[in-house]
């Protein structure tokens, strides 16, 4: 049920986008899948491989469990953050790789790129948000998300209804990564785990050094294969390739990481 109110919000901005115009219901729609297939992709698939563990541990083993947490919202970070900064320089390619060949105005692809561009701001509060509602879960704890994205959501009505951030689809899509922040904020705020800080999960030294390497080179490679002439596809393949790369080196940084891999390369 928490988990279901959360999907909501984009189901309500697809309805709210019924009033501007003619075709913007179909232009919002066309964004929103191509936010949500790098979110399946990369993000989502998380809170469903930890939830079972999470579970688990939270009733036989303390100690694992906020280490779940821990490494969970990392990785999420990690990724997301990559995949949408990686698809930000990279959204007029993206946009045209899939719409760019149908019946579809040249002008309507460059505007669901826009679109894109904004909403992918979404991916890392989506991400997080949907991680954290499945630790609320594991821990019997369906209520506290449930009231949360529902606050997101009535947030995200009432920024639209007072014209907060303006009118048209950009300023839904702005609304929308507003509500998911809002709804991350509340989250991390209310979530209360025994001998765990966030501060310790979000600054700790070799997480930082790791994601702002792995941001750096996903920047630098954005919008060099931004400048580079190729196809939409051939953009996008490469930059699944930069990203792989960057998390790589990212990853790197991990003191334990770096032990396992060593251990592993020693036992072949």
């Amino acid at each position: 049920m928490s988990s279901s109110v959360l999907l909501l919000l984009p189901v309500v901005a697809r309805a709210l986008a019924s009033y501007e115009g003619e075709g913007s219901v179909a232009m919002f729609n066309y964004a929103i899948r191509l936010i949500e297939f790098p979110l399946a992709v990369t993000v989502t698939f998380l809170a469903t491989v930890f939830f079972p563990r999470l579970a688990r541990s939270f009733i036989s083993d303390a100690g694992q469990h906020s280490q779940l947490i821990h490494y969970g919202v990392q990785l999420t970070l990690a990724l997301s953050l990559v995949a949408a900064i990686m698809l930000i320089y990279l959204s007029g390619a993206y946009a045209e790789a899939v719409y760019g060949y149908g019946d579809m105005a040249d002008t309507s692809v460059k505007a669901v790129a826009t679109l894109i561009t904004i909403g992918l701001a979404t991916l890392p509060l989506q991400g997080l948000s949907t991680f954290l509602t499945a630790v609320f879960n594991a821990r019997n704890d369906m209520r506290t998300p449930m009231l949360l994205n529902g606050a997101g959501l009535m947030f995200f009505l009432f920024t639209n209804n007072v014209g907060l951030f303006g009118d048209g689809l950009a300023a839904l899509m702005w609304g929308m990564v507003a509500s998911y922040g809002l709804i991350c904020m509340f989250q991390l705020m209310t979530l209360k785990i025994e001998s765990f800080r966030w501060v310790d999960v979000l600054f700790e030294k070799t997480f930082l050094i790791g994601i702002i390497s792995a941001v750096v080179i996903s920047v630098v490679a954005g919008k060099w294969i931004a400048y580079i002439n190729m196809s939409a596809w051939q953009s996008i393949a490469l930059a699944v390739v930069a990203a792989l790369v960057s998390l790589f080196v990212g990853a790197m940084f991990n003191e334990k990481l770096r032990f396992e891999m060593k251990a592993r390369v020693l036992i072949k």
